[in-house]
């Protein structure tokens, strides 16, 4: 008996991917995706880069020093065509590539690393981790707060073969792609400038962990794919896209802990507008378990490269005590209590707020006050501007996109704006700035950037008396 096999799927596939325009596009996106490689290695094997641009730098900068990067990428971004991702991405790949090399050029010394290279620290530790599970060892150490970052840098070692600096490169890679993928995303609903904002606050970010091994390596990717999913989802209005969001949002949240109650609030706004009168048991189950899928791929994680029991947010209470404290910082209770274990410390912190509610309020008031304070380690202070008073630009900008938002309460954006910010806010006194800076919301900080974007449209509105761009795109 002879089986006879229709081959005309097989054939009407092989005419497609043959075809001359699928080539065309193939070529096309291979040449993007290739051109930060072949600038990153033009970069690295170049010698005799004995200054990078002020910039770049870890130092602080000037506002107007944004206008360079900035006037280039809404150039680039402003072209038609597959050449606008071109030529973005070579400019992104330069200054991501500089910054990169300026670590190791200059021998740049934090408390992250020795000499632009040498992991300490924290970092350190998961360096060491990250090594010994490529040889078989548990994780032990810190790293089991949170073990989906050590396992993405043990994947990068083994990738790599175990070369270091490769590793960082390839990180660089990733989160300039990402980088790259959200602000597409932006472009198309708010336009070329919008866009290029995005690419610079996100470069601006990046350029103080870009050479570590920290969690805000795969927070800050992580975080630019489940944005730049929930602005596709809700552009397309496909709730799987968004859903797809809310998983990467959690994974991202449990690498680099943050704005946790922003899994409360997203996955509340959802399901009001998009799932209510669709079989709602059923969707619950779903968004539940897309919620917590986070923190099941922790829990599992630490269950097999592990045998530390309850390690996972141990560090929790060492904030939670410094709140309810006054908000004296995350390392008060080791003054306090000396020789205090990270299991004891959540046990203190209770009984600590339960002793006195009225300083444990005054310290959730304090935590605000530093969160906007343009003087302090606020939201955004990664942008170092100096002089000072040039932060309180960022400030007004803040308010004035979030008043946009508000006016426009019933655009679907702005809903998702609003309950994103609602969640971060919330979570304020539980990832305070005095602990570790902006840092905390490194998974976030892409919703933040956005509500200043924001502040653009409602300038538009407020000059022109015109409807923006991605208000009209809202109604077709």
């Amino acid at each position: 008996m002879q089986i006879k096999i229709n081959t005309l799927p097989i054939k009407k596939i092989q005419n497609v991917i043959f075809t001359r325009s699928f080539l065309i596009i193939f070529l096309q996106v291979l040449l993007i995706l290739s051109s930060p490689i072949i600038i990153f290695w033009l970069i690295d094997s170049s010698d005799g880069i004995e200054r990078i641009s002020y910039i770049i730098t870890k130092g602080s900068i000037n506002i107007f020093f944004f206008l360079v990067p900035f006037l280039g990428l809404t150039i680039a971004l402003n072209r038609k065509g597959w050449l606008k991702y071109l030529y973005t991405s070579i400019i992104l790949s330069m200054l991501y590539g500089y910054l990169l090399k300026w670590y190791w050029i200059t021998g740049f010394s934090h408390t992250t690393h020795l000499y632009g290279f040498l992991p300490t620290s924290d970092s350190a530790t998961y360096f060491h981790e990250a090594y010994g599970l490529i040889f078989g060892d548990l994780l032990h150490g810190s790293s089991t707060f949170r073990p989906l970052g050590t396992l993405y840098f043990s994947s990068l070692f083994w990738l790599s073969n175990l070369n270091l600096k490769l590793s960082f490169w390839i990180m660089a890679y990733l989160n300039l792609i990402s980088s790259l993928i959200a602000s597409n995303e932006i472009r198309k609903t708010n336009g070329a400038i919008a866009s290029a904002i995005y690419l610079i606050a996100g470069l601006f970010f990046l350029r103080y962990f870009i050479g570590t091994l920290m969690t805000e390596q795969l927070g800050f990717l992580l975080g630019n794919i489940a944005f730049a999913s929930f602005w596709n989802g809700i552009r397309t209005k496909n709730p799987r896209i968004i859903l797809l969001g809310l998983f990467l949002l959690s994974v991202g949240l449990n690498v680099r802990a943050g704005a946790m109650i922003i899994l409360v609030t997203i996955p509340l706004w959802f399901y009001i507008y998009y799932i209510r009168n669709k079989k709602p048991f059923k969707w619950i189950i779903i968004i539940l378990l897309i919620t917590f899928s986070g923190f099941i791929l922790n829990y599992l994680s630490l269950n097999l490269f592990s045998n530390r029991e309850g390690a996972l947010f141990s560090n929790f209470g060492y904030t939670l005590y410094g709140v309810a404290v006054g908000n004296k910082g995350w390392s008060q209770i080791l003054i306090d209590h000396p020789g205090i274990t990270s299991e004891q410390t959540l046990q203190l912190a209770i009984q600590q707020i339960m002793t006195n509610p009225v300083l444990f309020l005054k310290g959730v008031l304090n935590t605000y006050m530093d969160f906007f304070d343009p003087k302090s380690l606020w939201a955004f202070s990664f942008l170092r501007l100096y002089p000072t008073y040039q932060n309180v630009i960022i400030l007004v900008l803040f308010v004035l996109g979030f008043s946009f938002l508000f006016k426009n309460r019933d655009k679907p954006y702005s809903k998702f704006l609003i309950f994103s910010l609602l969640g971060i806010l919330l979570s304020v006194p539980f990832a305070p700035t005095r602990d570790v800076g902006y840092r905390t919301y490194t998974v976030t900080n892409p919703i933040l950037v956005c509500i200043l974007i924001m502040s653009f449209s409602w300038i538009n509105n407020f000059r022109f008396r015109l409807k923006t761009k991605w208000i009209d795109n809202d109604n077709e």
